[in-house]
């Protein structure tokens, strides 16, 4: 889960505050730059992670008003996007989440060919939608509320 920074879509009070990715692997490099002006400077390690994008369906109304979980799903990733997987520093990420599996959407292998973004017990299938699930804890709840020291205010 991240600080996101949408724009309210049409119909909403406020846009949603939380930007959502599956965690693929971390990763670091040693690294160091080699432009001219270089000379003896160390190696520096980066940290960064590999994702998979979450999206929220605009079309299911969600949150505190419509008393409804909010529902995410993966970006399809036969379509030409280019942000259906990327790259985020570590320290961008404000916790884990824990979604929900939406068993009653069902599952599809259409959204990513086969790849080694899947886990191998997976079958090749993500399911449709998850859930996100903001009741799991106390600070999950205050993120969602915005009333604890250090957590945005939705």
């Amino acid at each position: 889960m991240l600080l996101g920074n949408e724009e309210s879509e049409p119909g909403e009070l406020a846009p949603h505050p939380y930007w959502y990715a599956h965690v693929i692997g971390i990763f670091h490099v040693y690294a160091r730059y080699l432009g001219s002006d270089s000379h003896n400077q160390a190696s520096q390690c980066i940290d960064f992670l590999w994702v998979h994008w979450f999206c929220r369906d605009s079309n299911h109304k969600s949150g505190w008003v419509a008393c409804q979980l909010h529902q995410i799903g993966f970006y399809d990733a036969n379509e030409v996007r280019a942000d259906a997987f990327g790259f985020i520093d570590p320290a961008q990420v404000i916790r884990g989440v824990h979604v929900i599996l939406g068993f009653t959407h069902g599952s599809t292998g259409n959204l990513l060919p086969p790849s080694i973004a899947r886990q191998p017990h997976d079958g090749g299938m993500d399911y449709s939608w998850y859930y996100v699930n903001q009741f799991v804890d106390c600070d999950m709840f205050m993120q969602f509320c915005g009333s604890g020291i250090g957590h945005k205010t939705t």
